[in-house]
């Protein structure tokens, strides 16, 4: 299962065009943007799904024997936070010495609600495990396809469908999603949803759900808290209540004690935190010269804490402000928990077509800003799939910056209409 970087970023500024000109010129163009998109799509979708069938007899330890030995310990009904049950299982094959330091001398590392998703793998044996498993990942692909379109090119009609599913499979984190069998488009799907609802109340119910697949959406409870949006805020917490309810029932409340007693991520080996997959703040930080290595815990390296309460300080003051400009708040949050996330791994990038398709919408006919729009979409393109994916923290960072820029756009553009240079008289 391959993914040619430098291709991709040869073919995206032609599409890019197209679709430029599909917007301009009208029919003739966009005949030709849905050839093109139908022509590379289909050439991403093939390659993934060659690569799958591959692996169907020989699956990649990483990330999905994690998930299905996970699904193995609940469903005999054992306490997944004692790594002693992890041991017992009989895996397929024998893993690598990393697997047993990380996965099986650790146990769960995530809320016990988490282990509804891993559940049914326990009652499949491996291999025909990961098939169902890379089925339901490429369902989740494709619906999330559908809620972008609906969310940001519904109105190009069936151009804006297709335009979508190429530039999505043109994404590395898309291809590294599906690599790593990874759970990001469950999140992702979920995160759309609740993008989709938001002027709701009972869309925190998506929020929840979010947490529930991955720990780092928990950050995302900041924005009702933003745009004081109060009775959604309540849903989402009142859900989350629920689901630890719920996980007691079903696996113990001795189950659920354990996690809050315990730390079972607190105990990883701390090459975890600074390995190349990992594109958080503290990996980069730790892989650079800037790194302290006399502090007696990562994640108390000054220069993280330093960095990380001025990202939280900029975030929140800009989006307590800017409130009213709420698309771009939200991203604003979501990327400053990718930045500060200790465990960001470069396949959540799936994220980063968000911003890119929201840039598309609201682009105007202005050629200065659709040459600066697409520069930002192939800078974004270029950092999250250079050398396998490894400067995605790179690409969140930039984006980030993004999303601070068109929050704060109203008070830069009445600053710059106060400087000498913009004076009519």
């Amino acid at each position: 299962m391959g993914f040619e970087f430098l291709p991709t970023l040869l073919v995206l500024p032609v599409l890019l065009i197209l679709w430029m000109l599909a917007q301009l010129k009208g029919l003739r163009y966009k005949t030709i943007l849905n050839v093109a998109a139908i022509f590379l799509a289909a050439i991403y979708m093939f390659n993934l799904g060659k690569g799958i069938y591959t692996n169907l007899n020989n699956p990649p330890e990483w990330d999905f024997l994690t998930f299905w030995l996970d699904g193995q310990v609940a469903v005999k009904g054992q306490n997944f936070y004692d790594a002693s049950n992890y041991k017992n299982v009989d895996l397929p094959y024998t893993p690598s010495e990393d697997f047993f330091k990380e996965i099986v001398d650790i146990g769960f590392r995530y809320p016990p609600f988490t282990m509804f998703l891993f559940l049914p793998l326990g009652y499949l044996d491996y291999y025909p495990a990961y098939l169902f498993w890379q089925i339901l990942n490429a369902i989740f692909c494709l619906f999330s396809v559908y809620i972008l379109w609906k969310l940001f090119l519904e109105k190009d009609g069936m151009s804006g469908l297709l335009f979508i599913l190429a530039i999505f499979f043109m994404l590395r984190p898309t291809f590294s999603t599906f690599f790593f069998a990874q759970t990001n488009f469950v999140a992702f799907v979920l995160f759309l949803l609740y993008w989709w609802f938001k002027d709701k109340d009972w869309s925190g119910f998506f929020l929840a759900l979010g947490f529930v697949v991955k720990p780092y959406l928990a950050l995302i409870f900041l924005y009702p808290l933003f745009v004081r949006k109060w009775k959604q805020l309540f849903f989402a917490i009142l859900s989350l209540v629920i689901a630890i309810a719920i996980s007691g029932l079903f696996f113990s409340f001795d189950v659920v004690k354990n996690y809050l007693l315990g730390n079972s991520l607190g105990n990883m080996p701390a090459y975890v935190y600074s390995e190349p997959v990992n594109q958080s703040l503290l990996a980069t930080i730790l892989r650079s010269s800037f790194a302290n290595p006399g502090t007696t815990s990562l994640l108390s390296q000054p220069l993280y804490i330093g960095l990380s309460l001025l990202l939280a300080l900029v975030t929140f003051i800009v989006g307590f402000r800017s409130y009213k400009k709420d698309e771009w708040v939200l991203l604003s949050i979501l990327f400053f928990a990718f930045l500060v996330y200790p465990a960001t791994l470069e396949h959540y990038g799936v994220f980063l077509i968000i911003p890119v398709l929201l840039l598309l919408q609201k682009l105007s006919r202005t050629t200065n800003e659709q040459v600066g729009t697409s520069i930002i979409i192939l800078i974004v393109y270029f950092l999250s799939g250079y050398k396998g994916g490894f400067y995605v923290f790179f690409a969140n960072a930039f984006i980030w910056l993004i999303c601070i820029y068109f929050e704060l756009q109203p008070d830069l553009s009445r600053l710059l209409r106060r400087l000498p240079a913009f004076d009519k008289e």
